[in-house]
Parts: C-alpha cells; structure tokens; sequence
C-alpha cells in the first residue's frame, strides 16, 4: 500500500517534474539591431502620406538611438546591440572629420557587436585603419583582407557567451565593394567571396572552438544577397543585415535561418527575440518587430546630445542658412523616375553645357519636404562630394547605355535632355524610342554627357562602355556646389515629376 501511495504521488508530480525541465531547457536571447545610420546625428522629420489626419514628427539621432538601445537592455533577457555598417557619409560633420565623428558615437552607443560598411571606407582605406586601430568596438569581418599582412583587416568574428549559451558572430562585407566605391580609396585592401569567407570561418570555430549553439552572420550585404548566403550557408541560424535599406516588419525566414534589417538613418530599431531549446539545440521560437525612434516617445541621452551639439557647432551655424524655396516634394524612388534626380540632372546638364546629363539614384540620399532650402539639406542629399566630369558618346551608344542600365543596375539612371520609351520583352528592356533636346536620336552623331566622377569610375558597370574608348574631361567643381549655387539664382524650385522615361508595358 506505502509503495502504491509514492508511486501515485510521483505520477502526480510528474507534469511539474517535466514543466520545470522544459522551463530550464528554453534559453531566452535578444537581439537589438539597426544598420546604415549614414550619420544622421540629429534627429529629422517625417511626414505622414496623411496628410490631413496625421502631423509630421521627428525620429532618430544618436541620442535617441541609443536611448532606445539602452531602454531595450533594460527590459530585454540576455540582450545583444548589434549593428550592421554604414555609419560613414551622410552629413557634413561626417566628412569634415573625415568619419572620426561616427567612431566617437559608435564608442557611446556601444554596439556589442558590428561590421564595416562599404561606405567606411570613402574617405580610403587608409583613415578606416586609422579610425579602427583608435576604438575599443567588437568590429567583425571575414572577408576583408589587408594586402600587407595578409590577415583581415578586423578579426572575422567573436565567440560570446550569452545566458549560457555559446553564440558565434561572423561579420562580411558585399561582393559589390569595388563596384559601389572608388576603387582608388581601397588600395591597402583586398575582397574575397563573402558566402565563402563565412562558411570556412563557421567550419575553423567548429574545430577550433567547441560547441556553438547560434551561429549569427552581422553582414553589409543586401537582403537578396543575405537570402542567397542563408541557401549556400545553411547552418546560419540568424543574419543581421545591412546595405539594401530594407524595412524588415517581419522576419524572413530562409531554410532554418532568420534574416532581419532595419531600414535606414536611424528610423528604427530592430528586436528579434528568440527562444532557444538547449536539448534540441535550435531555435524553438521568435518573435520580431521594429521600434520607430520617435523622439517624443523618450528621453534622449544627455551625455550624446552634448556631443552631437558640439560636433554641430564645429560645423558652423551657416548651414542652416536657407538657400531656397522648394515648391514639391522631392521623391528618390528606386526603380522610377525621381523629380529630384530629374532635376540634378537638368542642373548639371545646363553647368556643363551638355547635351545629355545622368544621375545616379544611389547619389540621392535624402528626401526632401517642400518648404525651405537650407544648405545642410544639399548637403545630406549629396554627401559623397563628386566632382563632375563630361565625356562624348555616339547616339547608338546612347541607346546601347540607357538599355545596359535598364537590364543590369539594381537602381534607375535619372535623366536630364533625354526622353525615352522601354519595353520589356522576354524578361529584359529594350529602349523603342528615344529623344535627344526634343529630337529623334540621331545614331551616328556625337553626344555629350555630363555625369559624377564616381558614375564615371564604374562606366562598364553602369552602362557596358569601355573606358579606355571614352576619355573623361574633368570639370574641376562639385556636384552639390553647382546644386547650392543653382538654388541660390532660382530661388524658388518646384521640379514635378514629368514622365522623362516611360514604360510601355
């Protein structure tokens, strides 16, 4: 009877045996994302498409950034920052200190972990060492190698114990690295394949290392890129991205490997929360959303504010002078027509004297609302300082340039004294007409173009021509100087979209 009563009484107790066993088996960790900050350190508006049911409001800088970061330490079990790259370029202060300015910040938000994005390396490889060897941050990267020493140019990852947990991070930059920058600013570097450089730094920590129970790649790569790394490295269980910009609202899930990002400039904040069962070594659940840093939502950091200002002030309050009247907004879509992009082009065409002026989308890097001009606005709308340069094309080359753009560049070209008519045909465009100042494009007439020296750097890229066939000429000004100066004769802009390129189909 005793025997019967303690088998009954362990049965009964059994349920709360294997509950408790369950608790202890699911391991809790967070992550805090975001990527390509492009130096916004002071907050910025904006506007709602409702505009008469919703006011604008004021998101992002490094202050609120990290006051969001902290507050979600705080409150998040076994939290991690992590921040995919692209810190570099995107306000004057950023260029006047050459990007010192960002790997100040960067120490004060204090991102557990991050990589290098292509744009760290604008002002050369060289001042990247420089900015690297000077701070204490856990910046990873596999497949970027220093010619000198044969090693990467920052440890190609980190093994961190997390909760327990043994979680193994593995930093890689774009394939695309010598295409998006001057090849002229990587001289002391050299890229190998990213997909490949991951998977042999997964295998070494495999051997060398232990047990791991999360691989986690913090890449500059793209979200097409990441979704194809996720197929050839399948044993990732989570990338953490940077580089397309993309606003992730949701997880994607590739195989077993969760892919996230977070748009752009600071607007959001990433929490991938994932819940880890130790006995079956995998990620039993997740969960994901996106924080808008809304700066009315919290209290900025002090401490980083103060910086901010005083990094402002060297800047110089002639910035904020106002230039201009903008009478529509100006829009950068990736794949049409951008009335901004319409209007740079004009801009430059009339300064050079050219027949036919090219911008490219990636350039334009901030919207702006109709209203005021003010001098930091064309600032930030192009940071990268390009200088423009004209160089002469035949009309069928023209066509040939238009229609290569069209079928190869992940962004379109923006145009100014050149219309033309696509369609697409068996899955790539072909150009059916095409204008010249207003008359049908004559094949075999010289063409001049006016374009950026870094579109001119990547002529095979952006348009399939040689450049030992077209010499460039050199102006000698930069592009966001002609733009300040033309806003400064006009006075009021008001450039709408008007239908430049069209699509038959």
């Amino acid at each position: 009877m005793a025997k019967l009563m303690r088998t009954i009484l362990i049965l009964s107790l059994l349920p709360s045996v294997l509950r408790s066993q369950e608790a202890g088996d699911i391991v809790p960790l967070s992550f805090i994302h975001w990527n390509d900050f492009h130096a916004a350190n002071v907050p910025y508006e904006i506007k709602p498409s409702a505009q008469d049911t919703f006011k604008p409001y004021r998101v992002g800088g490094s202050a609120v950034l990290k006051a969001y970061v902290d507050s979600l330490r705080t409150v998040l079990p076994n939290p991690l920052a992590v921040y995919g790259g692209d810190d570099f370029q995107g306000s004057p202060i950023s260029g006047l200190t050459r990007g010192r300015s960002q790997i100040d910040l960067l120490g004060m938000i204090r991102p557990d972990i991050l990589t290098v994005g292509n744009h760290e390396f604008d002002y050369s490889d060289s001042v990247l060492e420089k900015h690297l060897s000077a701070s204490s941050l856990d910046f990873i990267c596999s497949n970027v190698y220093s010619r000198a020493t044969d090693t990467t140019l920052v440890r190609p990852f980190v093994v961190r114990s997390v909760g327990g947990l043994r979680v193994a991070f593995i930093g890689g930059m774009t394939n695309e690295l010598y295409r998006v920058s001057f090849v002229g600013n990587l001289t002391r570097i050299r890229l190998k394949p990213i997909n490949e450089a991951i998977r042999s730094n997964l295998e070494f920590i495999r051997r060398r290392h232990g047990p791991i129970d999360l691989f986690v790649a913090v890449t500059h790569n793209g979200l097409d890129r990441d979704s194809l790394l996720a197929v050839d490295v399948p044993e990732l269980d989570v990338i953490i991205g940077g580089h397309s910009h993309t606003v992730m609202r949701r997880a994607s899930k590739v195989g077993k490997t969760l892919i996230v990002q977070a748009g752009s400039r600071g607007r959001y904040v990433g929490q991938l929360e994932l819940m880890y069962s130790v006995r079956s070594k995998r990620i039993a659940s997740y969960s994901y959303r996106l924080i808008e840093t809304r700066v009315d939502r919290i209290r900025p950091d002090s401490l980083v504010a103060a910086t901010v200002d005083s990094l402002e002030a060297m800047v110089g309050r002639s910035l904020n002078d106002v230039i201009g009247e903008l009478h529509v907004d100006w829009k950068i879509p990736w794949r049409k027509e951008s009335n901004l992009g319409s209007w740079e082009a004009d801009v430059f065409r009339e300064f050079a004297g050219t027949d036919i002026g090219l911008m490219n989308t990636g350039g334009l890097r901030k919207e702006l609302q109709a209203g005021p001009i003010r001098l930091r606005d064309v600032w930030e709308m192009n940071p990268f300082g390009n200088s423009l340069v004209t160089l002469s094309v035949s009309g069928s080359e023209v066509v040939d340039m238009l229609t290569h753009s069209l079928n190869h560049a992940e962004s379109l070209t923006q145009i100014g004294g050149i219309r033309y008519e696509a369609r697409r045909d068996s899955g790539r465009y072909r150009i059916v007409r095409c204008t010249v100042g207003g008359k049908e494009i004559d094949p075999g007439r010289t063409y001049t173009v006016v374009m950026n020296n870094y579109m001119a750097s990547h002529l095979r890229d952006f348009f399939g021509l040689d450049p030992e066939r077209h010499p460039i000429e050199e102006l000698g000004v930069l592009d966001r100087d002609v733009l300040i100066d033309t806003i400064r004769k006009q006075r009021v802009v008001g450039q709408p979209a008007d239908q430049r390129i069209k699509f038959l189909d």
